[in-house]
């Protein structure tokens, strides 16, 4: 509590000095995200510096609100804590549930509540990511849950990708995870005999495949093929990925 507030004081001085303008006058969180950018928690709803150097060298800094649905982000909803995962996704703790948003925060990935999840409850107090699995932690005010994540961080120089479940068997209906990808990745899914099936940028270091071609039609038994590559092409990788009885 005592450092909350002397987090609040500072930096809302801080910002007020600098002629910046926050969406509630207490600041329950901030945290850098894959940017640079601040993101700010307050009890009335998010706002991001996307140059928080200037701070300290500029007579003025801008606060900018996120909208979702041309509305401010969370407008009026307390925001306990923020976290980053390895796609510079948002995950936000409210009063009110648990939301994922997309890296700029104008799409809303999912929410959680304990109407539609394992969460013990709706009051979120804290959030950490493990980065190398995706698995998100989360902690309410009656216990402890984890969500398996569909983002990673790739650090270093990337190992070929590693694909789970592989293979993936009759009656199995969730998501196929391509990780260990470098960072942003393209990934191209193909056939055996090279016809291009899916392709979407991975998320941080990780793909999810639901199993579906570009047209949506769910793909047919076969071997398939995952071909990854940075956007300058120096990291590149190629998994297989056996579907059975499709």
């Amino acid at each position: 509590m005592v450092i909350r507030v002397a987090l609040t004081l500072l930096l809302v001085l801080l910002l007020w000095l600098n002629g910046a303008f926050l969406p509630g006058s207490d600041v329950y969180a901030l945290v850098k995200d894959k940017s640079g950018a601040i993101w700010a928690g307050t009890d009335k709803g998010i706002a991001v510096f996307y140059e928080p150097e200037n701070i300290f060298t500029s007579n003025t800094i801008a606060a900018t609100i996120p909208n979702l649905n041309r509305r401010p982000l969370l407008e009026n909803e307390l925001v306990r804590t923020i976290a980053v995962d390895g796609g510079n996704r948002k995950w936000v703790g409210t009063d009110n549930g648990l939301w994922l948003f997309s890296e700029e925060g104008e799409t809303a990935v999912a929410q959680f509540t304990t109407e539609n999840s394992p969460l013990p409850a709706n009051k979120i107090q804290d959030i950490a990511i493990n980065q190398s699995t995706g698995e998100v932690f989360v902690s309410t005010e009656l216990g402890l849950v984890s969500f398996r994540g569909t983002a990673t961080e790739t650090i270093g120089k990337p190992d070929c990708a590693a694909v789970f479940p592989n293979p993936v068997r009759p009656g199995y209906t969730g998501l196929v995870g391509i990780s260990g990808l470098a960072n942003n990745a393209l990934v191209k899914i193909t056939d055996v005999t090279g016809n291009l099936v899916y392709q979407a940028q991975a998320t941080g270091g990780t793909l999810a495949w639901d199993l579906r071609d570009a047209k949506g039609k769910r793909v047919k038994s076969g071997v398939y093929l995952a071909f990854s590559s940075t956007p300058d092409d120096k990291q590149s990788c190629t998994s297989k990925i056996a579907v059975i009885g499709q």
